[in-house]
């Protein structure tokens, strides 16, 4: 396992528990942060590497929650279509597991090695970008490689990304209770959290300004 015991609390990266009350009770002990963004990482043309920058960050506006029982990692419904397009995944099967009500991509090895290399993406959770590369997202099964995310339309409504075991063997990860948060440490996190926290005090202030409209609003109604 690599949930880390040891509170060497400088080697962390950390994100702070967020509101759950909204969720339905089975999250009422959860460990739950924001994760505001995506990232895709661009391949530069004239060198061999990528480039990443938060110009590129898709804004989802959910939250991770982070599950150690969990066998693979949740995405609501509505990103299974474009998870499909960014991993040119469309000469792969779909599977419906109904006992779970989960679904999830069935590639033959053969189409599989055929799928142009597509550029890595970040997670962004409370302005660190946790990375995982398009075959990371795969295991092996036979003759088939299955997706380890897969979808369900029974978080679509808190728009929830449920973490589980595939980022436990990938980060080392801590429950800080005393303080409330998660510590991610390993290779590859990208902190993101001046421009994260940029972009949050926008978000305060537009937030602020419509609020502010609408009492006016209801004032001149009235």
């Amino acid at each position: 396992s690599n949930i880390d015991t040891n509170r060497s609390i400088n080697e962390f990266k950390y994100c702070n528990l967020t509101r759950k009350s909204d969720l339905d009770n089975i999250y009422n002990e959860a460990w739950v942060c924001e994760l505001s963004h995506t990232i895709i990482e661009e391949i530069d043309s004239n060198k061999d590497s990528f480039n990443i920058t938060w110009e590129k960050a898709k804004l989802v506006q959910a939250r991770a929650v982070f599950d150690t029982r969990q066998k693979y990692l949740i995405l609501p419904i509505k990103y299974l279509e474009k998870f499909e397009k960014i991993g040119n995944l469309e000469k792969c099967g779909k599977i419906l597991d109904k006992s779970l009500s989960l679904q999830y991509f069935n590639c033959t090895k053969n189409i599989f090695e055929k799928i142009p290399k597509k550029n890595p993406f970040y997670f962004v959770i409370d302005g660190y970008g946790l990375k995982f590369t398009f075959d990371e997202l795969f295991q092996e099964e036979g003759n088939f490689k299955t997706s380890i995310i897969r979808f369900t339309n029974t978080i679509s409504n808190s728009n929830l990304f449920i973490f589980g075991v595939p980022l436990f063997k990938k980060y080392n990860i801590m429950f800080d209770y005393d303080n409330k948060r998660v510590g991610f440490k390993g290779e590859n996190i990208v902190d993101f959290s001046k421009l994260y926290n940029n972009w949050k005090a926008e978000e305060t202030v537009i937030k602020n300004r419509r609020s502010e409209e609408r009492r006016v609003g209801k004032e001149c109604r009235s």
